[in-house]
């Protein structure tokens, strides 16, 4: 009897030590992807060089054995390569089709990420152009988090260059995005829509505020 007991109080220990093990390893790999996380949500410029290697080490994080926010680095490791300047356009693309699949993988196991949604539709946009998958990975990021001035007025955007692929729900979720936008910044709204041609949205949505749609037109014609 205390035979198996010592075997199992082994067995409880090998397994403690394995999850250890694994634990301290997917800390380890993600420790460049968090790094570039916090340079990103400084705006701060990440060096050529640098940012090759993170986007290298971050590869595969998606399909990780333990979930977290780490399973979307690769993803966005991609996302920062592809949107810089310095990079030639192989670079570009084979990064926007790697981070396309990683975050793919990284929101079926993580996807209460906002941002990560709206990184998706991003890179499907810039890879295949207008499509419903794109406006479904917007939908995401709203029902994920509503409010926030990251996002909301990308997504406004975005969506205006999407504009054939949505449906009712959809332009229902956009005009609340247009009201909050409005809320937080009525100039920066203006020319969001303006860039989209979404003036006949923004009017719309604004009618029922008459004193918000008189100095949405007088911005309007501003800018005109």
């Amino acid at each position: 009897m205390r035979s198996i007991q010592l075997k199992i109080i082994a067995a409880f220990c090998l397994v403690g030590l394995i999850l250890s093990g694994i634990w301290l390893w997917t800390g380890h790999k993600s420790w460049p992807g968090l790094m570039l996380e916090r340079q990103v949500e400084k705006d701060r410029l990440v060096p050529e060089d640098a940012l090759l290697k993170v986007w290298n080490q971050c590869i595969g994080l998606e399909r990780t054995l333990l979930p977290g926010r780490h399973t979307h680095y690769s993803a966005l490791a991609a996302q920062v390569l592809a949107d810089g300047e310095k990079f030639d356009s192989g670079q570009v693309t084979a990064a926007l089709v790697q981070g396309l699949e990683s975050a793919r993988h990284a929101l079926a196991r993580e996807p209460a990420d906002a941002h990560a949604w709206a990184r998706k539709a991003w890179m499907e946009y810039s890879l295949n152009g207008e499509s419903l998958r794109v406006i479904n990975a917007l939908r995401m990021s709203v029902y994920c988090k509503p409010a926030g001035e990251s996002l909301i007025f990308w997504r406004i955007y975005m969506s205006g260059l999407n504009r054939e692929f949505w449906d009712s729900d959809f332009e229902s979720l956009l005009r609340r995005q247009i009201i909050q936008a409005w809320n937080i910044s009525p100039h920066r709204l203006v020319s969001t829509v303006e860039g989209v041609d979404m003036e006949d949205i923004a009017r719309q949505v604004l009618h029922a505020y008459p004193e918000d749609l008189r100095k949405f037109e007088e911005f309007i014609a501003g800018i005109e």
